[in-house]
């Protein structure tokens, strides 16, 4: 087993357990939430991989940014708060002194996440559905040079995966639009559930 492989299994067999002790203390069932987008949300804030704002909401309706997405990358990851070498070196110009400016270095020198352009790669800029996509074949180590036809070919590694399921709302067409943190929540959760036995 590679160093990459092996990583990628260890970080998946301490969130799968983190997840089923979190089901285990705090049960909820299948429907039990209000909808699928905030069940997930409670499953990923019981892991810590999802915050909220001071007061503890989760801001479901908010649309994600490219900052938000980078820390939540770490968080799942499990980089957050481990050093990363070369991560205080960066040429994008627009990240200095914004509060995701260490998560942004580190996701960027760990290669999960890339700059608009080598001078910007705009933390409060928000996410579409396809770009999320993207992230999450690239975090799982499903990427691969076949896949040119952007993002045709990641929304269909992504059902090949399940991890865009028949009765979630995702849609090609839409692969343009902005996305909520609640429908992040949901990708990851499904993305989650369907490689592993968590339910």
């Amino acid at each position: 087993m590679s160093v990459g492989n092996l990583f990628k299994y260890i970080t998946i067999t301490v969130l799968v357990v983190m997840i089923s002790v979190a089901i285990a203390t705090n049960y909820i069932s299948s429907m039990a939430a209000s909808s699928k987008e905030d069940y997930a949300a409670k499953q990923l804030k019981e892991v810590d991989i999802l915050r909220g704002d001071e007061n503890g909401n989760l801001l479901l309706d908010a649309h994600i940014t490219r900052a938000e997405m980078a820390t939540l990358i770490l968080r799942i990851m499990m980089y957050e708060d481990e050093p990363v070498a070369d991560a205080g070196l960066s040429k994008h110009t627009d990240i200095k002194g914004h509060w995701a400016e260490s998560n942004i270095k580190k996701v960027i020198n760990l290669k999960y996440m890339k700059g608009k352009s080598d001078a910007i790669f705009g933390p409060n800029d928000q996410l579409t559905y396809g770009e999320i996509v993207t992230l999450i074949i690239r975090l799982m180590g499903a990427e691969n040079a076949s896949m040119v036809n952007w993002p045709v070919d990641y929304v269909n590694k992504a059902k090949e995966l399940k991890i865009i399921k028949d009765e979630t709302v995702w849609e090609e067409v839409k692969y343009n639009n902005s996305v909520t943190r609640g429908m992040v929540a949901l990708m990851l959760w499904d993305t989650i559930t369907a490689n592993t036995n968590v339910r």
